[in-house]
């Protein structure tokens, strides 16, 4: 796995990105740590691509473009058009082409054991993972300080806990029915839990 992630990560030319956080290492040591039985190596794999690729858009949006730069990058990633990546600067092309056949290879590995196309899951939970880092992008632009309440129900969302878990559960063995597939993924009690522990332990981390 170690081996593969570095590759990717070298493949891909992530290295470029000299602005974004360098955690390829360790996200896979995460993985191994929720998940070390060889026959889940795809397991392991999605949560630290996800990871990785979480992490760079966080950083993206964060400190790198300006709104408007930021508006279109989120209406390619929306518009799911892979050609619309010539269109974009260095590093914005980079971190789309890395995402989005990450994404594709994904849906492969989850339509093996699925048994159906997943596409739309995964796609679905990093639009929302992208709205809601955009959201706290236009705060910050605007100077608008929002609410505690309103803080905490985008930042569920930007913890990006639904784009790690739930395409590397799709991969474990066994099919998962419609309606479970509901009760784990957003808005559901599980996402939500899960989206607000990541939250304020990252928060809790980088108060100053």
């Amino acid at each position: 796995n170690l081996v593969c992630c570095v590759r990717w990560w070298t493949e891909f030319d992530l290295s470029k990105l000299a602005f974004a956080r360098h955690c390829h290492v360790e996200y896979h040591f995460v993985s191994c740590a929720i998940c070390v039985e060889p026959k889940y190596y795809a397991f392991r794999k999605s949560v630290e691509k996800f990871s990785i690729l979480g992490t760079i858009l966080d950083d993206i949006y964060d400190t790198y473009g300006t709104i408007d730069e930021l508006k279109l990058f989120t209406t390619a990633i929306k518009r799911w058009d892979p050609s619309l990546a010539d269109f974009l600067p260095e590093y914005r092309k980079i971190a789309y082409i890395a995402f989005y056949k990450a994404i594709n290879e994904s849906a492969q590995d989850a339509e093996k054991t699925q048994g159906r196309d997943m596409l739309q899951y995964i796609r679905k939970a990093w639009e929302v993972y992208i709205d809601s880092i955009m959201q706290e992008t236009e705060w910050l632009a605007t100077g608008y300080i929002p609410t505690l309440n309103e803080y905490l129900e985008n930042g569920k969302l930007s913890s990006a806990a639904r784009i790690v878990i739930l395409p590397s559960i799709l991969t474990l063995d066994g099919l998962l029915p419609e309606d479970t597939l509901h009760k784990i993924d957003y808005p559901s009690r599980f996402d939500e839990l899960s989206g607000l522990l990541l939250r304020l332990r990252g928060d809790t981390r980088t108060f100053k």
